[in-house]
């Protein structure tokens, strides 16, 4: 057999303008950190995961590039936590943006409660009758949720009264009050004593939310202080934090009000730029990166799907950047921890 014919007899061509691509050899590969490297020349989901890698490595590479991360789903209650307290003890986080609900399960957790793998032999009526709430294959016991109301209404006690706070402010607030043992490992206790802010822009779709609902509104105590909850204080301190930064970068987990509510400033703030309402002297960051690990398909109308390219449409990215905005679908707890630990492992070993 002649290998350098082709199927139609004719000589075999080399393209030469195209980039070829490379079996994954595991053998050579010493560590995930090699394998994600080779995973670049691979393709459809693995290549994307490479990517990823690559986009990330440039990211913590780049001392003027901040790194914000938005969450949705329930990350901690997945047990997630931890790492994301490693990203941020380690200096790769620098803004966090998420839910009520990651937040509520999160002080469960760092407050030294559990959650439980969801009994199989149990429907969800006998879920119910025994106060076990479920999270797909997960318990949180309300009995939790009671505990942490408790401690959350002694946090809110301690707070000034007459004045209105942004979540990021109550949430600090609450996490200082996590026991010193307990701040080690934990995504609150670490954002709190590494002064990174978490802003939660749909508080009120919480247990978290609910419970600042129930103590301002009903069941005070005569000593109870009067504190509101302003959501345009995060804005605010937001758009503050952006126009110190040269550059950012997005890591998303998922979708929903957290993607959308930190990619959707600085279309504005170009916007507001025209009505000459910035502050003097501003200089907005330019968005160079950003990379999603979510499963949800684009045709399915929602926002967590909704490609990267369709952002470039409403300004929330330039197309400059486009080679740096990598998606890849899949569930952030299978990727999440194999890409974490990686670029962790890289800055330990220098960022070589």
């Amino acid at each position: 057999m002649n290998i350098n014919k082709g199927r139609k007899g004719g000589t075999m061509k080399h393209h030469t303008d195209l980039e070829a691509l490379q079996p994954l050899d595991v053998d050579n590969c010493e560590n995930l950190m090699e394998i994600l490297d080779s995973m670049a020349q691979t393709s459809f989901g693995g290549r994307n995961t490479g990517r990823a890698w690559s986009v990330l490595k440039g990211v913590v590479d780049d001392p003027d590039c901040a790194l914000v991360l938005t969450l949705s789903g329930a990350v901690t209650v997945a047990k997630l936590g931890r790492i994301l307290g490693s990203m941020i003890s380690k200096g790769v986080v620098d803004a966090v943006i998420t839910t009520g609900a990651i937040v509520t399960h999160s002080l469960v957790e760092e407050l030294g409660m559990q959650h439980y793998k969801a009994p199989p032999a149990l429907s969800d009526d006998d879920l119910y009758k025994r106060s076990l709430n479920r999270v797909y294959d997960s318990i949180e016991p309300e009995s939790n949720l009671e505990a942490l109301e408790d401690f959350v209404r002694g946090a809110f006690s301690n707070l000034a009264s007459d004045k209105a706070y942004g979540s990021f402010e109550l949430i600090r607030h609450v996490s200082s009050r996590i026991p010193a043992c307990d701040r080690s490992k934990g995504f609150l206790a670490a954002a709190y004593t590494h002064n990174v802010n978490v802003y939660v822009p749909a508080l009120s779709d919480s247990e978290l939310g609910l419970y600042l609902f129930r103590y301002t509104r009903y069941h005070k105590s005569p000593d109870a202080t009067n504190i509101t909850h302003d959501p345009l204080l995060d804005l605010s301190e937001y758009a503050r934090w952006m126009f110190s930064r040269k550059r950012m970068a997005f890591l998303t987990l998922g979708g929903g009000v957290p993607r959308n509510w930190g990619q959707q400033m600085l279309p504005f703030l170009k916007s507001q730029d025209k009505w000459g309402g910035l502050p003097d002297g501003a200089n907005l960051p330019k968005i160079v990166a950003a990379i999603r690990i979510c499963p949800d398909s684009a045709e399915l109308g929602h926002l967590s799907g909704s490609t990267y390219s369709e952002g470039i449409t409403w300004g929330k990215f330039e197309p400059s950047s486009k080679e740096n905005l990598v998606e890849v679908h899949c569930d952030a707890t299978i990727l999440f921890p194999i890409l974490a630990k990686s670029l962790l492992d890289y800055i330990a070993q220098g960022k070589k």
